[in-house]
């Protein structure tokens, strides 16, 4: 489960204002998971 949130943090790392909502998103969807 750790290599999803490190892939979206790369992609977080080149997105900054999208990348906080994307990261919320994602810790939302492993919350539910």
């Amino acid at each position: 489960m750790q290599y999803i949130p490190q892939l979206t943090e790369g992609r977080v790392l080149s997105t900054s204002n999208t990348g906080l909502s994307a990261k919320f998103y994602i810790a939302m969807i492993l919350a539910l998971n």
